[in-house]
């Protein structure tokens, strides 16, 4: 913590300050939670570590303020791995979603994304350079991962980018983000908030989300009196400021509020409602300590059953009483079972689990109670510049500028897929996701299909409707063998109309059996050569493994169909392998597939 204190001096939380726990003596809330650990993807782990939780609530600046934190903790400890989430889970891949490869989801992404030595690493899955890559990686077998140089985890720039645009302008920030006014305040008020400035927060959030028993604890001022006004310089962040100064609030019946008119009335109206927060706060803190209870974090929910649902060790210490008999059978929900209950949470508001929890800090009534018991110095006081709150009508231009830059990301996405489309890609998957075997799948699938006497036969789920085009298949052919009809007197296209007009299969009428047969005649040399010439020119691009022991050759007479040998399997992932790149995109576009575009920079 030492290496970031300093970038938050005189800064105000919105509601939880950013700290760090040691987990061998202070367990994480998350775990064992079904909710909490399905979200993080946390799986047990035994190696010590440190663990933070804040809870943000209406100023999203906080949440990026920490990563930027992590991220200086990242870089000053280079041994250090740290991961963040949210209520939305990895919020950092939501804010880099254009620039995230396809398989990463958020039912694939757990344990998978680490901040490091200052970058965004993601741990890819297991692929054909790094087949032993845990399907579902552990906290350990992450971090194994991200300490090894044998995989690349470094996130690609649109990632990075997308992460430092967030983070730009921190720490310089954590100033800009605060906001000085003038209020004018109970002196006692002014000397709780004179040795904690962050108790304004709790203050604010409770005036804020006030209810009906808030309401009347502001209309007697008990704590608080409206007397020994001072005039002093109260720090709160933008949004605790926007939150106080909005609010429309009538004065409690005999609180002294000078004429709208006057120069002093923003200050005595935001003391005012600053006063009736305070006040709040107070008078939630003396009821739950007149009952036996502590406030917890901002003192706004009493210690009862129904805050602690979600708990995790209070839940344990529940199962573990009803196990034993506690309630006695009673059913849960009557008078009997509800007594026991409230018992039980007493006894748990003074077990240690408790007190180690993430509440283990004093709530804020109790760090106000305590701060008056010290006496009140008048001269510690000081009047001072307050700033300009034009701010708050003022962000027009801020918001178009991110609407921009996220229009600017739609359209770069948009025109991407534009151009894998043009290609005959996938506009989803870039190339770098391409999977060979999935290729190989889908040649076995078409080898295996099953056929007739007239040849492959349409599988049941397409459509039946479609025809197969003679002459575009062989001009496919030629382009995928790299066949030049100008240089070898050979027309293909030519060849294949009388192919096509000559099978005669079924034809009882002599004479067409006799044109098969002239036709066969005709083209026979040409064929012979050019059958020799395609043979050795798939031998030379694809290997002699290849084409294992095939033969083809034209019948003298009779018929076009080639006679093969037996063939041997072959290994047909290494064969894509050894083809080019342009022969294999050509002979998969026969097949209905999409390769990708391996010279496009992904």
């Amino acid at each position: 913590m030492a290496a970031v204190l300093p970038h938050l001096t005189g800064y105000i939380w919105q509601q939880d300050a950013f700290t760090l726990h040691i987990s061998t003596a202070a367990t994480p809330p998350w775990k064992n939670t079904s909710t909490a650990t399905a979200r993080s993807g946390d799986k047990p782990s035994a190696s010590e570590h440190l663990w933070g939780l804040a809870r943000f609530g209406d100023n999203i600046e906080d949440e990026w303020l920490i990563v930027w934190l992590l991220h200086q903790i990242t870089i000053k400890f280079s041994s250090v791995c740290a991961r963040i989430w949210d209520n939305d889970g990895n919020f950092l891949l939501i804010e880099a979603a254009y620039s995230l490869p396809k398989w990463l989801k958020p039912e694939t992404s757990s344990n998978r994304v680490w901040l490091l030595n200052g970058q965004l690493h993601i741990i890819p899955l297991p692929n054909r350079h790094h087949p032993t890559l845990p399907s579902s990686p552990t906290v350990q077998e992450a971090l194994q991962i991200l300490s090894s140089d044998s995989v690349n985890t470094i996130a690609k720039a649109g990632v990075q980018d997308a992460i430092r645009l967030k983070i730009k302008g921190y720490p310089k920030k954590t100033q800009t983000d605060m906001h000085r006014a003038r209020c004018l305040l109970p002196a006692k008020i002014a000397h709780v908030l004179q040795h904690k400035p962050q108790l304004v927060s709790p203050a604010v959030q409770t005036f804020h989300y006030r209810d009906v028993q808030d309401m009347r604890a502001a209309a007697k001022l008990a704590h608080f009196q409206p007397q020994d006004l001072v005039t002093v310089i109260v720090s709160f962040n933008r949004a605790l400021y926007a939150q106080l100064a909005q609010q429309q609030f009538q004065p409690p019946r005999g609180y002294p509020l000078p004429a709208p008119n006057n120069p002093t009335f923003k200050a005595a109206n935001l003391g005012m409602k600053l006063t009736c927060g305070f006040e709040m706060v107070m008078a939630k803190y003396t009821s739950e300590s007149s009952c036996g209870t502590s406030s917890t974090f901002q003192g706004s929910v009493q210690l009862d059953a129904s805050a602690l649902k979600g708990n995790p060790q209070w839940a344990a210490f529940k199962a573990s009483l009803a196990k034993n008999g506690y309630f006695r059978g009673n059913i849960p929900g009557s008078a009997q079972y509800k007594e026991l209950l409230a018992e039980a949470v007493q006894a748990y508001a003074q077990s240690e689990a408790y007190q180690q929890s993430v509440n283990a800090a004093p709530g804020p009534g109790e760090a106000i109670a305590a701060i008056l018991q010290q006496p009140v110095d008048r001269d510690q006081f000081k009047d001072g510049p307050e700033d300009d709150d034009s701010w708050m009508t003022g962000g027009a231009a801020d918001l178009e500028a991110e609407l921009a830059q996220r229009q600017k990301e739609l359209e770069g996405n948009m025109a991407k897929r534009a151009k894998r489309s043009a290609q005959g890609l996938d506009p989803t998957e870039s190339a770098a996701e391409f999977d060979p075997s999935k290729m190989v799948s889908k040649l076995n699938a078409f080898v295996n299909q099953t056929s007739g006497h007239e040849g492959a036969e349409v599988p049941s789920d397409m459509d039946p409707d479609v025809t197969f085009n003679d002459p575009a298949f062989w001009r496919e052919l030629k382009s995928a063998l790299g066949v030049a009809a100008d240089k070898h007197g050979i027309d293909l296209d030519q060849l294949s109309d009388s192919v096509s007009s000559s099978d005669g299969f079924g034809e009882e009428e002599e004479d067409d059996e006799d044109n098969v047969s002239s036709s066969s005649e005709e083209v026979t040399d040409d064929m012979s050569h050019s059958d020799d010439r395609v043979s050795q020119h798939i031998h030379a691009r694809m290997g002699r493994a290849a084409m294992p022991h095939t033969q083809t050759s034209l019948a003298q007479g009779k018929s076009l169909v080639p006679q093969q040998q037996h063939l041997e399997p072959a290994d047909s992932q290494q064969h894509i392998a050894a083809a080019s790149a342009s022969d294999t995109g050509n002979l998969a576009g026969l097949l209905g597939l999409a390769l990708p575009d391996h010279a496009e920079a992904d």
